[in-house]
């Protein structure tokens, strides 16, 4: 599939899959709860095994450049079970959205306690499906901005917080049950890395396709080292106490007392976190409207963005009852489910189009539809 109104630089790129991956750094609790004071370790582990996922995603980029995955997926499987898988994918992003979504609601409650969760995000989802409306590539070039603000936010709070930190906090290592290790390094590995197989919805708006492989390795490391970083403070500040907290870095940044000046830094924290999620749901958003648009053969995905928005903010509002069951799933059902779009298929559409020699060279990319673009 060719994308001709929209185009992403191999800069933007990077910043986009950075700040995506910074997004989901409010949920790191969902790790920290089953590897305690060895979660920076299995924020490590989850990074390196990560690459060779990211790596089947290039191939599949490169190999079928200027088509996005629901394409690649009618291509290699055939009509039917190509539009079969497609719409799981479709509901896969969904509920991706839906569940970041939540997260949200439940974030900005610990502010504002007395204001409906709702309202909150239904104020999101308006911004977002604007974003969709200027075309992503808007979001792509402001993508560095966010990233810029994430890492000073990162950085900052980290040597504000140096003097407090006591890493004996990260000793005895390895004294977590392995069987929780391993479970905590499956969560960090197709959650928050994992995710980053939505850009096969985005890849055909880059210019160079040859700059898919450097732009997503830097992109990558970007997020998982920030990732990394803020694993490591909240443990050496709050220690044994990290995993009471629904999040933890907020109530690391909240420790923060410069001579009694710079204090209630959370604000900092609050910041971040909603423009970064801010990008990996307008991302999201956007996978989902391509993906029904493509499914239903329609001209144009303008729309579908509000009613997709409608469902969305209906379902976060349903989809848990409360924060401890989000968690729950979010540690046992969901990374089982993730792992078969995030590994599992992918892996089959790159061995069966390798078997079959696919794509054929001489069939020309199908024109599809963008924000203001018609099928030809």
């Amino acid at each position: 599939m060719h994308y001709e109104s929209s185009k992403i630089s191999k800069g933007e790129l990077i910043y986009l899959i950075g700040a995506f991956i910074q997004g989901s750094v409010i949920f790191i609790s969902f790790i920290g709860n089953l590897t305690k004071h060895d979660t920076w370790l299995a924020v490590l582990a989850g990074f390196i095994i990560t690459f060779p996922i990211i790596a089947i995603y290039i191939e599949l980029g490169k190999k079928f450049a200027g088509r996005n995955l629901i394409a690649i997926l009618e291509i290699t499987f055939g009509t039917f079970l190509g539009k079969v898988v497609s719409i799981l994918y479709l509901c896969f992003f969904w509920l991706l959205l839906v569940f970041n979504l939540k997260g949200l609601g439940n974030f900005l409650l610990i502010f504002m306690p007395e204001t409906p969760m709702a309202f909150f995000i239904v104020i999101f989802v308006i911004v977002c499906a604007y974003t969709l409306t200027v075309g992503i590539e808007v979001l792509a070039r402001l993508s560095f901005l966010f990233v810029v603000v994430a890492l000073l936010i990162i950085c900052s709070t980290f040597l504000f917080l140096l003097k407090d930190m006591n890493f004996s906090n990260f000793l005895p290592i390895f004294v977590v049950p392995w069987q929780d290790f391993l479970h905590g390094i499956h969560v960090v590995t197709v959650m928050p890395f994992g995710e980053i197989v939505v850009f096969l919805m985005v890849l055909p708006y880059i210019n160079n396709i040859n700059s898919v492989a450097k732009s997503t390795t830097i992109g990558f490391i970007l997020g998982g080292i920030s990732f990394l970083i803020i694993a490591i403070r909240n443990t050496a500040i709050l220690g044994s106490t990290e995993f009471i907290w629904s999040s933890p870095s907020l109530q690391a940044t909240r420790l923060i007392n410069i001579g009694n000046i710079l204090t209630r830094m959370d604000i900092l924290i609050a910041t971040g976190h909603t423009i970064l999620l801010f990008v990996k749901c307008s991302i999201l958003y956007h996978a989902v409207v391509v993906s029904f648009s493509q499914l239903l053969r329609l001209r144009t995905y303008l729309p579908v963005i509000i009613p997709v928005g409608g469902i969305s903010v209906t379902l976060s509002m349903i989809v848990y009852e409360s924060t401890i069951d989000h968690n729950i799933s979010a540690q046992n059902t969901w990374p089982i489910v993730a792992t078969l779009f995030v590994v599992v298929f992918p892996s089959i559409l790159l061995l069966t189009a390798a078997m079959r020699n696919q794509p054929k060279r001489d069939v020309p990319p199908k024109n599809v539809l963008s924000n203001d673009q018609t099928i030809k």
